[in-house]
């Protein structure tokens, strides 16, 4: 987890565990336009803004 500022932007492997998928999976779901695009800190270190994707959960349908 990294905090800017008492905002809190996860990496892609806390959302792998989040949701029991490999850390590709959210890459392709990214791609797809599935899921919320992360914030890009510098090459190589991209970060979700945790309440985004917390948003994006609410949206979807239960059990999904």
């Amino acid at each position: 987890m990294h905090k800017e500022s008492d905002q809190v932007y996860v990496q892609d492997t806390f959302l792998g565990k989040r949701y029991g998928v490999a850390r590709q999976t959210i890459w392709r779901w990214v791609q797809s336009k599935n899921f919320p695009a992360p914030k890009k800190f510098s090459p190589g270190c991209s970060r979700w803004f945790l309440p985004d994707v917390e948003k994006w959960e609410s949206s979807r349908p239960k059990g999904v």
